[in-house]
C-alpha cells in the first residue's frame, strides 16, 4: 500500500462513510489527487480553488440531492486550498465550514498533522521519518513510499508472520492468532530469534540477551518493556527511583512503542493477553505500592491500579462538587480495557449514573425557579422534566444493589447522590403540599384516576372496540414513559393523572373500577378501612375482578399477566386463546409483581423490575396479535426507592385514633406534628367519613423498614400514568425475526459473580437503522440465575440488550445467589417468541484465580 492509498483508505473513506460529507482543508495542495480519485457517482468531489462562488452553489445543489436520498448512500467531498479554521470566529468566516460542521473535516485532530500521518503509515520507522523531516523541506509522498519499500531484511520473520511490517509482526508475536501455526513454528526452530532481536533493537531500542531463544521468555521481556515504556511516558512527575533503571523506549522509538500498546488494547483478540500480561507485570514490580504517593498518574491506565486511582479521583471530585472534573475523568476512562467487564465496569457505570442524577437535579433546580403557582403546571413539569431525576436515580440504586462487595471508590459517589436526591425530593414535596393546600386533590385541571375506566375503557367499548385493560400495581410514571418510548409499531399516548388517596393498593385499584366516581367509598369496619364499590367489598383482587364480570358477563375475560403470557406462548396456543376469547370485548390483565418486589424483605429485589416490564411489553405485543383494538394501562400508585441508611428516617406519629396506619400516611382523627401535614379527607376527595389524612412533610416514614414505600402524598407516589395504545393492524402481522447475534468469551472458566460476554452481530453497519432488542439470560438446570448488569447497552427499564447490525459489544451478567458452581449457559433470546438465538456454555468456579 502506498502512502496515498493509506490516506485514502484509512483516513478519508472512513470519515466519508460515517458522516457522508468531508471537507478537506489542503493549504499545501498535498491531497488533491487523492480527493480527485474519490470522485464517483456516489461521491461528488468539489474543488473550490479559483471558483469560490460557483463551488459554493455546486455544494448547495449536492446538499439538496443528498437530503432527498432515502438510501443515505450519497456523499460529498469538498477540497479547499485554505488552512483549516482554528476557532469559532474563523469557522464563521469560512464559506464552507458549515458543511464540515454537519459532516467531517480534515485535518481535525492531532493525528491528521502531516508528520503524524507519516508515523501512522510507517509505525516502525519513526526514527527515519524524523530524519526526513529534519531537512529543509517536508518529505513528499514518493519519499515516504521509498522509505516503505526499503524495508529492512528479516526473511524468516516475514515467512513466519506473512508480512515484513514490524507493526504487525510484533503484536502477532506477542499474541499469535488462534487459527495460525505461528506458535508451533516458533517452538520448532530458533532461526527466527536473531532476526527478532535485531527487529526489536532497531524499532524499539530493546536489547534482548542472545541466550533467549524461547518465545515465552522473549515475550515476557517485550511485554514489560512496552507497558513500562507507556507507563513512564504518561507519568507527569517522573518515575520512582526504584524503577528508574528498568529498560524502556525513549526518543524516536517511543512513538512506535506507544502505538503498539494502544493497538494491543484495542484488538479484540489480544485484549485478554494484554490484561494477563499487565496484571503479571504490575504484581512483579509491585507498581501499586511503588506509586502509592503519586497523585497524578497521567491520562492512560496502562495498568489496573491506575484505573482504580482514576475512579477515586472522580469520587473525590464529586465530593468536592466538581462535577465537570468528574465527567472529564469518566469520559476519558469509561471505555478503558480495565472497565470493560466485571464489577469494574459496573463501578464506572455507577459513577456515570451518579453524575447523570446530579446533573438532572441541577437542571431541575433551574426549572423550579421558573415554575408558576398552579398544580397542573407542577405536574406537567414533573411529567416532562423532573421525572428524569427519578429515572436516573432509580437506575443508580439498581446498579448499586448489584455490587457484591463493599467498594469505597464509589461509596462517596452513591452517598453524595442520595443526599442530593433527598434534598431534591424535599423541595418538590414542599412545592406539592403547598399546592394541595390551595387546590385540594385532585389538582385543578388534572384528570383523576377514578375516571380512568369511564373515560378510556367505557368510551372505547361504546365505540365497538375490543379493549385490553391493564391494571399494573406500582407502575411509576418513569417506568411507563420508558415503556411508551419502546413501543414503535402502534399509536401511543400517555398523560399524568392524580392517584386515588391513600396510595395503597386496595384503594388505588378500587378507583380503577367502572363508575368508581359514583360508587366508591371507604368505610371503617372491624378496626380497618376497606373499599366498597356500590355494596361490594372490593378489598381483594378476586372481588375487584368480580365487578367487571358482574357488569359485562361473558363479554369480559380476566387473567393475571403471567398466566396470560404462558397461555399465549406459542403460535398454536395464541390461536387457541384467540378462539376462546373471540366473543370477549374486554380483557382485564392484572399484575402485582412490581409492588411485590418492593414490599419484599430487601429492596435488592427491585433489580427485577426489568423482568416485569419485559412481561408487560410482551403482553402488549400478544394483545395486538389477538386483534384487540385498544389497550389502556392504569396503575394504583407510584413509589419511592431510597436505599440508604436514612431510608427509614422516622417521622413522629401524631397522637390520635388512626384506623389506617401506613408508613407514609394516617387516616382517622387526631393531631399533627411539626414534621407532618394534616388535610381533611374531604378536600382530598377521599370517600370516607373519617375526618383527617396525615402525611410526612419530607422524605420520612412513621415506622422503620426497607427503602421502598408508596402510601404518601408526593409526585413520585401520587402522580401516575394513564397510557392508551391504539393497535396498528399492519404492525400485528410483522414476522418475529431474530437478530443474528453471536456470543463468545475467550476464557470459559470464571469466578466472579459478574461475568462478561462478547456479543457480535455480523453484517454491514447502518447508522440510520434502529436498535434491535433481545434478552440475555444465564441458566443453570433450566433455571434463570443471571441477568444483564447495569450498563450502556442494557435498557434499564426492560433489561433487554439493544444493538444494531454490524456492532460488537461486551455485556456483563450478574449471577444471583442461586447460582452454584458448575456449567452456566448464557443464552440470547428473542423476547417476543422466546426462541434461543445463540448460546454459550461457561463454567462457574467460585475459587478460580
Amino acid at each position: 500500500m502506498t502512502f496515498a492509498e493509506h490516506i485514502r483508505q484509512n483516513i478519508f473513506l472512513p470519515r466519508l462513510t460515517e458522516r457522508r460529507i468531508l471537507v478537506v482543508y489542503d493549504e499545501h495542495d498535498r491531497f488533491r489527487e487523492i480527493c480527485a480519485g474519490l470522485n464517483s457517482e456516489q461521491c461528488k468531489v468539489i474543488f473550490t480553488d479559483k471558483r469560490p462562488v460557483s463551488s459554493r452553489q455546486e455544494a448547495m445543489e449536492r446538499w439538496k440531492e443528498m437530503s432527498m436520498d432515502q438510501t443515505y448512500q450519497s456523499q460529498m467531498l469538498i477540497h479547499c486550498n485554505d488552512p483549516a479554521p482554528k476557532d469559532d470566529d474563523e469557522r464563521q468566516e469560512h464559506p464552507l465550514a458549515s458543511y464540515a460542521a454537519v459532516g467531517a473535516s480534515f485535518p481535525s485532530r492531532a493525528s491528521d498533522e502531516y508528520k503524524q500521518l507519516c508515523y501512522g503509515f510507517l509505525k516502525d520507522r519513526t526514527a527515519e521519518i524524523d530524519q526526513l523531516f529534519a531537512g529543509d523541506t517536508e518529505p513528499t509522498f514518493s519519499l515516504i513510499d521509498n522509505l516503505s519499500a526499503g524495508s529492512h531484511s528479516h526473511p524468516q520473520l516475514q515467512e513466519l508472520f506473512g508480512t515484513g511490517d514490524a507493526s504487525k509482526i510484533i503484536p502477532n508475536f506477542l499474541v499469535p492468532p488462534e487459527d495460525s501455526e505461528i506458535e508451533d513454528l516458533l517452538d520448532s526452530n530458533t532461526g527466527w530469534c536473531q532476526e527478532m532481536r535485531e527487529l526489536l533493537k532497531r524499532t524499539l531500542g530493546l536489547g534482548i540477551n542472545t541466550k533467549s531463544t524461547k518465545a515465552v521468555a522473549m515475550r515476557d521481556k517485550l511485554w514489560q518493556f512496552l507497558l513500562f515504556s507507556e507507563f513512564c511516558n504518561d507519568l507527569p512527575g517522573g518515575i520512582p527511583s526504584t524503577l528508574a533503571d528498568l529498560p524502556r523506549a525513549t526518543g524516536a522509538q517511543l512513538p512506535f512503542a506507544l502505538s503498539l500498546c494502544a493497538d494491543l488494547r484495542l484488538h479484540t483478540n489480544k485484549k485478554e493477553s494484554y490484561r494477563d500480561a499487565a496484571l503479571k507485570i504490575e504484581a512483579a514490580l509491585d507498581l501499586e505500592q511503588e506509586c502509592v504517593n503519586i497523585i497524578d498518574l497521567g491520562m492512560t491506565d496502562t495498568f489496573s491500579f491506575e484505573e482504580k486511582n482514576f475512579l477515586k479521583q472522580a469520587a473525590t471530585a464529586i465530593r468536592a462538587r466538581e462535577w465537570d472534573t468528574a465527567r472529564t475523568i469518566l469520559d476519558s476512562h469509561k471505555t478503558s480495557l480495565w472497565t470493560e467487564e466485571g464489577e469494574r465496569k459496573l463501578l464506572w457505570h455507577i459513577l456515570e449514573l451518579g453524575l447523570d442524577t446530579l446533573e438532572q437535579i441541577k437542571r431541575a433546580e433551574i426549572h423550579l425557579k421558573h415554575l408558576g403557582h398552579e398544580g397542573k403546571e407542577l405536574c406537567e413539569l414533573f411529567d416532562t422534566e423532573l421525572i428524569k431525576v427519578d429515572r436516573t436515580y432509580r437506575n443508580l440504586e439498581d446498579a448499586a444493589a448489584q455490587i457484591y462487595q463493599e467498594y469505597g471508590e464509589v461509596e462517596d459517589i452513591i452517598n453524595a447522590t442520595r443526599q442530593a436526591y433527598r434534598n431534591h425530593f424535599n423541595q418538590l414535596q414542599a412545592n406539592l403540599l403547598g399546592v394541595v393546600q390551595r387546590e385540594g386533590w385532585p389538582l385543578n385541571g388534572m384528570p383523576s384516576n377514578q375516571s380512568s375506566y369511564n373515560d378510556q375503557v367505557h368510551t372505547a367499548l361504546r365505540n365497538n372496540k375490543r379493549v385490553v385493560y391493564f391494571l399494573i400495581d406500582a407502575l411509576r410514571l418513569d417506568l411507563a414513559q420508558d415503556l411508551v418510548g419502546s413501543i414503535h409499531d402502534h399509536q401511543v399516548s400517555s398523560v399524568p393523572a392524580c392517584a386515588q388517596l391513600p396510595c395503597v393498593t386496595r384503594f388505588g385499584m378500587a378507583s380503577l373500577l367502572p363508575d368508581a366516581e359514583d360508587k366508591l367509598k371507604f368505610i371503617e369496619n372491624g378496626g380497618e378501612i376497606i373499599p366498597i364499590h356500590g355494596e361490594t367489598n372490593v378489598k381483594t383482587r378476586t372481588a375487584r375482578l368480580g365487578v367487571f364480570e358482574s357488569m359485562l358477563n361473558d363479554r369480559v375475560t380476566t387473567s393475571n399477566l403471567a398466566d396470560f403470557i404462558s397461555n399465549t406462548r406459542t403460535p398454536s396456543s395464541l390461536t387457541t386463546y384467540q378462539k376462546k376469547t373471540a366473543q370477549c370485548d374486554l380483557l382485564v390483565l392484572t399484575s402485582t409483581e412490581l409492588d411485590a418486589l418492593g414490599e419484599g424483605q430487601s429492596t435488592s429485589e427491585l433489580q427485577l423490575i426489568p423482568s416485569v416490564m419485559r412481561k408487560l411489553k410482551l403482553a402488549i405485543s400478544r394483545c395486538a396479535e389477538l386483534e384487540y383494538d385498544t389497550a389502556v394501562i392504569a396503575t394504583d400508585h407510584g413509589f419511592i426507592w431510597v436505599e440508604d441508611s436514612d431510608a427509614g428516617s422516622v417521622c413522629e406519629k401524631p397522637a390520635g385514633e388512626w384506623p389506617l396506619i401506613k408508613r407514609r400516611c394516617l387516616i382517622g382523627q387526631g393531631d399533627d406534628t411539626p414534621g407532618t401535614q394534616k388535610f381533611t379527607t374531604k378536600e382530598l376527595s377521599i370517600p370516607t367519613e373519617l375526618p383527617s389524612f396525615v402525611v410526612p412533610k419530607a422524605l420520612a416514614t412513621f415506622s422503620k423498614g426497607v427503602g421502598y414505600f408508596h402510601e404518601g402524598l408526593s409526585l413520585q407516589e401520587s402522580i401516575v400514568p394513564r397510557v392508551v395504545i391504539n393497535f396498528t393492524k399492519a404492525a400485528t402481522s410483522q414476522s418475529r425475526g431474530n437478530p443474528e447475534v453471536e456470543l463468545s468469551r475467550k476464557k470459559k472458566n470464571f469466578s466472579s459473580r459478574i461475568v462478561s460476554v462478547n456479543i457480535a452481530w455480523p453484517g454491514s453497519p447502518d447508522m440510520f437503522s434502529e436498535c434491535t432488542e433481545f434478552k440475555l439470560v444465564a441458566f443453570q438446570n433450566r433455571h434463570e440465575i443471571g441477568f444483564p448488569s447495569s450498563g450502556e447497552k442494557v435498557d434499564p427499564a426492560s433489561g433487554l440488550i439493544k444493538m444494531k447490525q454490524g456492532e460488537a459489544i461486551k455485556v456483563s451478567l450478574r449471577l444471583t445467589e442461586d447460582a452454584k458452581e458448575g456449567p452456566v449457559h448464557i443464552k440470547a433470546i428473542n423476547p417476543a417468541t422466546e426462541k434461543v438465538i445463540d448460546s454459550l456454555e461457561l463454567n462457574f468456579k467460585s475459587h478460580v484465580f
